[in-house]
């Protein structure tokens, strides 16, 4: 029979939580090798932008939409 050798690498141990082999039912001779790595997500600031363009601002279809709404 062949022996093989599954690898895991990663470039930050440090980050690893969990790692191990688990069974495959069904499947012979055979393990899932496995990994719990922590990832941080990236945090965005929000972009708030607070304009108008009133180039084309038409006060009276303003108004009217109002009295309609």
């Amino acid at each position: 029979t062949t022996s093989l050798i599954d690898y895991l690498l990663v470039s930050y141990p440090e980050n690893v939580k969990v790692a191990g082999v688990a069974d495959i039912p069904g499947i012979a001779d055979h393990h899932l090798v496995f990994c719990s790595y922590a990832l941080k997500k990236p945090k965005f600031k929000p972009k708030i932008i607070v304009k108008r363009k009133m180039d084309n601002f038409n006060i009276e279809h303003f108004k009217n939409d109002i009295a309609f709404a």
